[in-house]
């Protein structure tokens, strides 16, 4: 015959069983039901620096007349985008001729890409289509 002490082992081990699983179950990392693919941050800054280049009208002229002074073009874009640059992010940015536009070298991180598509007419009343790209990435 079985004697109390054996019960009484056998409930002990399973509530320490019942014990181990809820606190592992307590521990373990959940998993996040929507992660963000696009740090609030970074998508933030992009549209910013989209939305500029879109309703800014002197912005707009100078990137619609990216032939005739190119410098001009980039630093009005990269001055708008340094203005709101987040923390420990660089970037780089692009105006385009052409829908088939340069992109970055291969980088060993997260690379976050926003353009947008700017047509209209040049002072010398030609109609063109730039491509305005712009890419952030977490320094380091």
């Amino acid at each position: 015959m079985v004697s109390k002490k054996a019960y009484i082992r056998t409930i002990e081990a399973v509530i320490a069983i019942v014990l181990l699983l809820f606190t592992s179950y307590l521990i373990a990392p959940k998993e996040l039901t929507n992660p963000r693919e696009t740090p609030y941050v970074v998508e933030s800054a992009q549209e910013y620096a989209i939305s500029q280049a879109t309703s800014n009208e002197s912005l707009r002229n100078i990137i619609i007349n990216y032939d005739s002074d190119t410098n001009l073009a980039n630093r009005s874009l990269n001055g708008i985008i340094e203005n709101r640059l987040p923390a420990g992010y660089k970037y780089s940015s692009v105006i385009c001729t052409s829908p088939d536009c340069v992109t970055l070298p291969e980088l060993q991180t997260s690379v976050y890409m926003n353009d947008v598509l700017i047509t209209g007419e040049t002072s010398t009343g030609e109609q063109v289509i730039r491509l305005v790209r712009v890419w952030f990435w977490r320094e380091g």
